[in-house]
C-alpha cells in the first residue's frame, strides 16, 4: 500500500494541475489493474499545431527507435479511424546508476484526426516494463475506444465525418 501511495503522489506532482507553459491541456489517467501492479500513466491531449498529421503525432518515423515502430490502423467508436504505433527506444541510466546500464522503454501512441479541424487527438502510454505494457494493451485499446471529446463545461463535441 505504501508503494501505491508513493506512486500516486509522484504522478500527482508530475502530471497534476494546469500548466500555463503548455500550449494545450494534457490529461493524465493512471492504469492500475490491481494494487500489486505499478501505475501506468496514460496521457491524452488534442493538438492543433499547423500541419500536424496523425503519423507525426504517433511518431511513426522515430529516428531514436531501436527498430521501426509497429503501426496499425485503429478504429475508435467516437474518434473514428486512426493509427496505433508501438515503438521501443533506449533510455539512459538515472544519475547514480551504472552509466553502462541502458534500458529499453516501450511507448504506445494512438492518434486520430479531428474531422474538419486542424487538430489531432493523441493518447500515449509509456513504460520501462515491457511485460506491463503487453498486459495493459487490451485495457488501453478499450480505453481509447471509449474516448470522446467534450467542450469546456462538459458538452459533448460532435465529430462530423471528414468530407
Amino acid at each position: 500500500m505504501d508503494r501505491t501511495r508513493t506512486e500516486l503522489r509522484y504522478y500527482a506532482e508530475k502530471f497534476g494541475g494546469f500548466d500555463p507553459m503548455r500550449l494545450f491541456e494534457i490529461v493524465t489517467f493512471l492504469h492500475i489493474p490491481s494494487p500489486t501492479v505499478s501505475a501506468l500513466p496514460v496521457r491524452c491531449w488534442v493538438d492543433d499545431g499547423p500541419g500536424l498529421t496523425t503519423q507525426m503525432a504517433a511518431l511513426v518515423e522515430d529516428p531514436n527507435a531501436v527498430q521501426p515502430p509497429v503501426v496499425e490502423k485503429f478504429h475508435a467508436a467516437v474518434l473514428g479511424n486512426g493509427i496505433k504505433a508501438t515503438r521501443h527506444c533506449l533510455f539512459d541510466p538515472e544519475p547514480g546508476q551504472d552509466p553502462d546500464e541502458r534500458g529499453v522503454w516501450v511507448s504506445v501512441r494512438y492518434a486520430f484526426k479531428v474531422p474538419n479541424r486542424q487538430a489531432v487527438v493523441t493518447v500515449v502510454a509509456t513504460h520501462t516494463d515491457l511485460g506491463r505494457m503487453v498486459a495493459a494493451q487490451p485495457d488501453l485499446d478499450e480505453f481509447v475506444n471509449a474516448m470522446s471529446l467534450q467542450h469546456p463545461g462538459g458538452k459533448p463535441a460532435i465529430l462530423d465525418p471528414a468530407p
